[in-house]
């Protein structure tokens, strides 16, 4: 199939490209999948999930390969049979534990400074609107340290996952509080009960 597209799209579906797999065992997880809105990608470490483009919303359900070359804004798809992941039981569920914004443009110069071979880089999150610090090494294995400011995050813009669920997140200040009256009613409980040790004891 003949998909056509701009400048964008073309950009666009290289980068789903490389977010897919490259594994010859699962060809499923090569190609981009469109499921009515959504369109997505895997490589069983990482998953896209975007809306589907005008481009490709006439081909759907479907898993669909092909290339994009540069500067080029058509390309040949072809079908991959195949059941695709049920992505949706990989979202993660309960309460976060911090949501910090960051500017995306920062945090990738950043990252494109490391190394480009299977290595780690660790986040150290404080909290919401707090700096992030990021331990890596370079591409010449140098140790790296580096600090991402935030960008402020308002209480009520929430973040919303493809399946319509929302970010459950509890702001500092309000777990601070749970946390005291579980402490308050420990208190009372044990002091109820340290009553009720002592009448037996009187009762001896």
């Amino acid at each position: 199939m003949l998909v056509k597209g701009d400048k964008k799209f073309s950009r666009l579906i290289r980068w789903l490209q490389n977010m897919a797999s490259s594994d010859a065992g699962r060809p499923v997880l090569n190609g981009i999948h469109i499921d009515g809105d959504q369109t997505m990608v895997t490589n069983g470490y990482r998953l896209v999930v975007i809306d589907t483009p005008k481009e490709l919303q006439n081909l759907g359900p479907a898993t669909i390969e092909g290339k994009v070359p540069a500067g080029e804004f058509e390309s040949e798809f072809t079908n991959i049979e195949g059941k695709y992941p049920d992505f949706n039981t990989i979202y993660p569920n309960g309460v976060a534990q911090a949501v910090v914004d960051v500017d995306a443009r920062l945090l990738r110069e950043l990252l494109d400074g490391l190394s480009g071979t299977p290595s780690s880089v660790s986040l150290v999150l404080y909290g919401p609107n707090r700096p992030i610090e990021l331990f890596g090494a370079t591409r010449d294995d140098r140790d790296a340290y580096m600090v991402l400011m935030p960008m402020h995050r308002a209480l009520d813009n929430k973040l919303t996952r493809p399946n319509g669920t929302t970010v459950e997140f509890v702001w500092p200040e309000k777990r601070i509080r749970e946390m005291e009256e579980t402490i308050e009613r420990r208190d009372e409980e044990i002091n109820e009960l340290q009553g009720q040790i002592k009448e037996l004891e009187d009762n001896e």
